[in-house]
């Protein structure tokens, strides 16, 4: 099964997965009028796609809807795929498959259609991050944990710098200029706290945003810039607390939780316009559903997918545009 893009421990101190729970597909109907017998999800201007869980197997396809939930299309035929980008142009997704044991990065143009490996990266591939003019995908070498990076028809895959420590789940600025990730660097015998760094996409200038109290363990992960790189939404979760979504600037100050309640977030994406945040929930039933809700201060929280038979996660928002 492929490993799904959670944070992994540096190698000697083993792994840390989330829980993964696909694919039935459904289109939300409306109460006045039926619904077209086959939505395409490009009419919409914001499209949102995701990776949802089969519930007994565990295998993922990528999803898109639209930011009303008005309509839901599967668009991978893959029976084991997940965390998808949508490119800056609005054109194309990128998302990770296994391929024999390693997982790689596959494209695939907005509607599904095209899908191809991108590149065979020895080591794996994983976590993809578009740069600005959407030529090449930022990623995580799977065994090195590295930040790695590779034009997007796959020429030219490499290591952007070198160190000894761990990378993962980078995110590329709005710019292109900056790369916020999650690091294990800190970890020791009384602390093992997964914390957010930003530096320069030549590795200098490197900063630690998160700072989690001594004597603990969690996790600060999957950071995502918002629109005009001002700030970064990501998740926390401190000693055991419920993971939720915070909100901080770019240099790591004013930090806020954003979400509340008793149920985990998954994962959070933000609307092109940095107005709006897609988040993965949990729901009652300890699967994951997509909400909507203002980027302020959490309110308006709308669930669009209410879906009861998919463990749904990782979102990625962006602008369709019509080629």
């Amino acid at each position: 099964m492929l490993p799904h893009p959670a944070v992994r421990r540096a190698r000697t101190l083993g792994s840390l997965t989330f829980f993964c729970a696909i694919v039935a597909a459904g289109c939300s109907s409306d109460s006045t009028a039926p619904p077209d017998p086959v939505v395409n999800p490009l009419r919409a201007t914001d499209l949102i796609v995701y990776t949802a869980f089969d519930v007994t197997t565990g295998r993922g396809a990528t999803f898109a809807i639209t930011s009303d939930g008005a309509a839901r299309l599967p668009l991978s035929t893959a029976s084991d795929e997940v965390g998808p980008e949508i490119s800056p142009d609005g054109t194309r997704i990128a998302a990770v498959r296994l391929v024999d044991t390693l997982p790689q990065v596959f494209v695939m143009n907005t509607d599904g259609s095209g899908d191809r490996l991108a590149a065979a990266v020895p080591g794996g591939a994983y976590w993809p991050s578009w740069t600005p003019d959407g030529h090449s995908i930022l990623f995580t070498n799977y065994d090195e944990l590295k930040t790695w990076m590779m034009s997007a028809d796959g020429s030219g895959p490499h290591q952007i710098f070198t160190g000894k420590e761990d990378e993962q789940t980078p995110a590329l600025s709005p710019d292109g200029q900056r790369i916020v990730f999650t690091s294990a660097r800190m970890f020791s015998n009384t602390f093992a706290v997964f914390e957010l760094y930003v530096m320069n996409v030549d590795g200098s200038n490197l900063q630690r945003l998160t700072t989690s109290p001594e004597m603990t363990w969690g996790y600060n992960v999957y950071p995502r810039w918002s629109p005009d790189g001002s700030r970064i939404a990501f998740i926390r979760s401190i000693n055991d607390g419920v993971a939720h979504v915070y909100v901080m600037n770019a240099d790591g100050s004013q930090m806020r939780q954003l979400t509340s309640g008793d149920l985990n977030d998954l994962g959070v994406a933000w609307s092109p316009d940095g107005t709006r945040l897609a988040i993965a929930r949990e729901a009652m039933s300890g699967l994951g559903e997509i909400y909507v809700t203002d980027a302020a201060d959490g309110t308006h929280l709308v669930n669009i997918t209410n879906s009861s038979d998919l463990d749904e996660r990782y979102p990625s928002w962006g602008r369709r545009v019509t080629r």
